[in-house]
């Protein structure tokens, strides 16, 4: 389960675009910005918005610059591993944006994603999932007040090849108010407010029987709360942005694994089944408070080389997140945020800290070069009394990427007109992680493909057999972007080769390997046109 759900988690680190225009749900959002690319998270300029650093549709302001915008969107995936292959095909389309520049925008966008994954040995597990999403944007017209409106939702079905066993799963990745206000002439405080939420509930095959095989859940994230301090002066190249976020989620689940007799096994360490022997389905519910904030900065400095001024912008990063968690007596109807009180000795807490720097330089006219280090830890502490396992602490863990951007247009014995350019870009990563802090992020592409038995998710009641997994990922990636039409029509392709390797003490190492492929067509329509 632990080697599925992280495959499925790279995958998702994988397939999005280098330029996504419209919003994909917040959660998800964190993640755009790990491109098929792999390109520079702190180092690149175009990204200090609050919608590429902290998902905030209100940020599209500041980043958009034409009246209509449509995209298509398409992406190729095939990875194979020790155990599994999974092959999918993505197409957004419509992606379509319409409102005034600076002042307000309206955007509405749909997708739709055949995948397919193939168990050695196992039943093959088919879905199609389908996107959505709608969002409001505005501002005043001296930009001293701006407000946005996000919705993003998600629905599909999961089959299995040979059996009528199937899963539903409906998700509301995003409904998100936000509101920000310039509180100097540089600074902009922006807050926001939403929630989250998942429902995923397997159909099975011996559904007719008295005590049919169950196991479904519920996950909800309320309240959501934000604030994000943004610093740009115009008349300097330094940028920055701060972010602070509260979130408590809410976890039920309800499983049974016998479809004769109706029993099941507790799930390890779980013991409401001793406390409402008249509820044996019903695990322990899990309650989640976290706090997560984020630094990030770059400046800016002209350097006199290379045969003249060249910028020169170094970048940091800070970050921490905090999360408790506890397990609680489910409530006689099993509904999250409704329980019978708290199950003692069965808390954790999660900690993750993060630093990295980099820069970025303006090398010729046509060769852009960047770098980034980033060093990370993560702590879990097993607070609860009846948590006796033993838990190594890690020594961290490291995250290396570079790669260079070439403007073949700003090459002598080019002949292009000023309306186009044409870029090839090249990145390489190097990248450490463990797969407790992965699992974090609950919106990746393929979080959805739950397998279509029951005890699904029993992962999440023994953080410590995840915490010692390490994830090494190498990534290779490639492509060419192209603006044509003086920015009316831009094409973004690429193509990235990735190898991830799972390390668990006294296992075997498993290996993942895959190509991803991606393609983006993106019209920008101007008003007089």
């Amino acid at each position: 389960m632990r080697k599925t759900a992280m495959l499925l988690l790279l995958i998702g680190a994988t397939i999005i675009s280098a330029k996504e225009v419209l919003p994909k749900g917040r959660s998800s959002r964190v993640q755009q910005r790990s491109r098929a690319t792999y390109d520079r998270t702190i180092t690149d300029r175009k990204n200090y918005n609050t919608y590429d650093h902290f998902g905030l549709v209100t940020g599209l302001l500041d980043t958009r610059t034409t009246p209509i915008i449509t995209a298509l969107q398409w992406r190729n995936l095939s990875i194979d591993s020790d155990d599994q292959d999974i092959t999918s095909n993505s197409i957004l389309a419509p992606h379509f944006m319409v409102g005034t520049p600076g002042e307000k925008y309206f955007s509405v966008y749909y997708g739709i994603t055949p995948a397919k994954r193939t168990p050695s040995g196992a039943e093959e597990l088919s879905t199609i999932k389908h996107d959505f999403g709608v969002s409001w944007i505005s501002q005043a017209e001296d930009e001293s007040f701006r407000f946005g409106f996000d919705f993003d939702g998600a629905a599909g079905r999961v089959e299995e090849s040979t059996s009528e066993s199937t899963r539903n799963y409906y998700h509301l990745d995003n409904l998100e108010v936000m509101m920000g206000t310039v509180i100097h002439e540089i600074a902009t405080l922006t807050f926001s407010g939403g929630l989250s939420a998942r429902y995923d509930s397997l159909d099975h095959e011996n559904r007719s029987n008295a005590n049919p095989m169950r196991d479904a859940f519920f996950d909800i994230e309320f309240p959501r709360v934000s604030t994000v301090l943004e610093i740009k002066d115009n008349l300097s190249p330094y940028k920055g942005s701060f972010g602070l976020t509260y979130a408590r989620s809410n976890f039920v689940y309800s499983a049974r694994n016998d479809a004769s007799s109706g029993s099941f096994i507790p799930l390890d360490n779980t013991i409401q089944t001793e406390i409402r022997p008249d509820k044996i389905d019903d695990a322990d519910a899990l309650v989640t408070d976290s706090l997560t904030a984020h630094l990030k900065s770059i400046w800016g400095l002209y350097l006199d080389t290379f045969g003249g001024e060249r910028l020169f912008s170094p970048a940091v990063e800070l970050g921490i997140t905090h999360a408790s968690k506890r397990r609680m007596v489910p409530g006689s109807d099993n509904y999250p945020f409704s329980y019978n009180g708290e199950i003692s000795g069965y808390d954790w807490r999660e900690t993750s800290f993060s630093a990295g720097t980099g820069f970025s330089i303006h090398l010729t006219p046509a060769l852009d070069l960047f770098s980034e280090y980033q060093f990370s830890t993560l702590n879990l502490d097993l607070t609860g009394e009846e948590l006796q396992h033993d838990v190594d602490d890690n020594d961290g863990y490291h995250r290396f990427n570079t790669g260079f951007s070439l403007g073949i247009h700003n090459m002598s014995g080019t002949d292009f007109s000023q309306d186009n350019r044409l870029y090839i870009d090249f990145s390489f990563l190097l990248k450490q992680e463990n797969s407790l802090n992965r699992s974090w992020y609950s919106s990746d592409f393929g979080s959805y493909i739950t397998d279509a038995r029951t005890e699904s998710q029993r992962f999440r009641y023994a953080p410590w057999e995840e915490y010692q997994t390490e994830v090494r990922t190498r990534n290779i990636a490639t492509g060419l972007r192209g603006h044509f039409n003086d920015g009316r029509m831009e094409l973004h392709a690429n193509a990235a080769f990735l190898e991830q390797v799972f390390s668990t003490p006294g296992e075997d190492d498993e290996t993942t390997s895959g190509i991803a492929l991606n393609m983006d067509l993106i019209f920008n329509i101007p008003t007089n046109e």
